[in-house]
C-alpha cells in the first residue's frame, strides 16, 4: 500500500515541476492541471500516512477532495479521478480507525475507483479534468492511477494494517522506484508531445517518422507500468527477506532468553559457562557461580495468583540485575531459580555479592495494594584458573563450595 501512495505522491510532484517547465521553457500548456496534480499528491501522502501516521491521513484526503472540488467549481475542470481516490482514502482511514467497522464502504469506494478507471479507458468525457493538450496524444495514465488508488483502498479496508517494516533498503527501493516511474512517464510524454507538434525544445521544426508514432503514443504508459511492476516485485522480495530475517532473530533470541524476565535461559547459561571457563584457563582468572532459590513463591502463586507470581519474578530479576555488575551474567534456570556467573572476582567478593542479592530480594514487594515478602537461599561455587569440567560445576557445585543463607 505504501508503494502506490508514493507513486501518486511523486506523480503529483513531478507533474507540478513539469507544468512549470512546460509553461516557462516550452511556452506550452502543462500536460495536467495543477489542481489535479496537487490532489493526487495529497492522496498519495494520505495513503502513506495511513500506515505511518494514521492520525493525519483523513485530513490529507479531505484536503485533496477540497482541492479537486475547488478546481471543478472555480475553473470548471471536473476531475473525477482525484475526487474518487480522495473519498476512498478517507473512508479507508475511517474504517481503520474504528477497528474495521463498515469495511464494505471501503470495498465500495475501491469499486468506484475501478469504475472510474474503466470509464477513462473507454474514453468517457468529463472524467479527467486535466487533458493532454497536444493533439493526438493518447494515454491511460489516469486509469492506471485510479487502479493504484483502488488497490490501496481495498487493502486498507480488508484487514487491520500491520506495523510498517522499518528497513532503509526497503524505503530506498520504494522511493526511487516510484520516482523513476513518474519521471519516466513525464519525460516520454513531453517527448511525444514534441513529436506530435513537430517541434524540438529549441522551437525548430522536425519530422516524425510514421513508424514511431504508434510507439510514441503508448511508450510512456508502458515504461511507467514496467517501472512500477519492477519496483513492486523488488519491494515484495525485499520485504519478505527482511521479515524472515527479523523472525529468525526473534526465534534465536527466544531460544536463548527467558520469555518472562528477558534474562538468559539455561541453554544460554551453559554456553556462557563453557566459554568463560575456557577463556579463564588461558588467563588464570577465577570463576564464580551463585545459585539463588526463592522461598515462598509457590505460596504467592497459590494464594494470590500466577499473575502476582510473574510480577514478583520480574521484580526479582530487575533487582538482581541492578545489584550485579554489568560485566557479570544473570540467568534464570527455571521456576524460582536464578544464577549469577561472575568472572575475575575472588571468593570474598563473590560472597559479598551473594549477600547483597539476598538483601534486595528480601525487601517487600507490592501487588494490587498487597505487600508481599519473599526470602531466598544462595549457593556459591568458585574456582581459580577456570574449570576443566564446566558441566560438573553446574550440576554439583564444583570445587570450593560455599553457602550463603538468608
Amino acid at each position: 500500500m505504501v508503494l502506490p501512495g508514493k507513486t501518486l505522491a511523486w506523480f503529483g510532484v513531478v507533474g507540478l515541476l513539469d507544468a512549470v517547465w512546460s509553461e516557462h521553457y516550452l511556452n506550452a500548456p502543462a500536460l495536467f492541471s495543477s489542481g489535479s496534480l496537487i490532489a493526487l499528491l495529497l492522496c498519495g501522502l494520505a495513503l502513506v500516512a495511513l500506515l505511518r501516521l494514521p492520525v493525519i491521513s483523513p485530513w490529507l484526503s479531505l484536503a485533496a477532495f477540497a482541492v479537486g472540488l475547488t478546481q471543478g467549481v472555480v475553473h470548471g475542470q471536473w476531475a473525477l479521478l482525484p475526487l474518487s481516490v480522495a473519498v476512498g482514502v478517507f473512508i479507508a482511514a475511517w474504517v481503520q480507525r474504528f477497528k474495521m467497522r463498515y469495511r464494505w464502504l471501503g470495498w465500495l469506494a475501491a469499486l468506484s475507483c475501478l469504475a472510474v478507471a474503466v470509464a477513462c479507458v473507454l474514453g468517457q468525457p468529463g472524467l479527467r479534468g486535466a487533458d493532454l493538450l497536444a493533439p493526438g496524444v493518447r494515454t491511460h495514465i489516469d486509469a492506471m492511477l485510479a487502479v493504484l488508488g483502488a488497490y490501496s483502498i481495498f487493502m486498507a479496508s480488508l484487514r487491520p494494517l500491520a506495523p510498517p517494516v522499518n528497513n532503509k533498503w526497503l524505503v530506498l527501493i520504494t522511493v526511487m522506484g516510484s520516482l523513476l516511474a513518474a519521471i519516466a512517464w513525464f519525460v516520454l510524454a513531453e517527448q511525444e508531445r514534441q513529436f506530435q507538434l513537430g517541434l524540438d525544445p529549441s522551437g525548430f521544426s522536425m519530422s516524425t517518422p510514421a513508424l514511431l508514432i504508434p510507439l510514441n503514443q503508448w511508450l510512456p504508459d508502458l515504461i511507467f507500468s514496467v517501472c512500477f511492476a519492477f519496483t513492486w516485485m523488488m519491494t515484495r522480495t525485499t520485504r519478505l527477506s527482511v521479515v524472515l530475517l527479523q523472525r529468525s532473530k526473534d526465534l534465536e533470541y527466544a531460544s536463548l532468553h527467558d520469555h518472562l524476565t528477558g534474562l538468559p535461559n539455561k541453554r544460554n547459561l551453559i554456553h556462557a559457562i563453557e566459554t568463560t571457563c575456557t577463556q579463564c584457563q588461558q588467563t588464570g582468572e577465577s570463576v564464580g557461580l551463585v545459585l539463588l532459590d526463592l522461598n515462598g513463591l509457590k505460596l504467592i502463586n497459590d494464594s494470590i495468583g500466577l499473575e502476582a507470581g510473574d510480577q514478583v519474578l520480574k521484580e526479582v530479576a530487575r533487582r538482581i540485575r541492578e545489584v550485579v555488575a554489568a560485566r557479570h551474567l544473570v540467568a534464570r534456570l527455571e521456576g524460582d531459580e536464578f544464577v549469577v556467573l561472575m568472572r575475575g572476582v575472588n571468593k570474598l567478593d563473590a560472597i559479598q555479592c551473594a549477600r547483597a542479592i539476598l538483601a534486595v530480594i528480601g525487601q517487600p514487594y507490592h501487588h494490587s495494594g498487597i505487600e508481599l515478602h519473599l526470602t531466598a537461599s544462595a549457593g556459591l561455587t568458585s574456582t581459580e584458573g577456570g574449570c576443566h569440567r564446566p558441566g560438573y560445576a553446574v550440576a554439583s557445585g564444583g570445587p570450593g563450595h560455599y553457602l550463603c543463607q538468608t
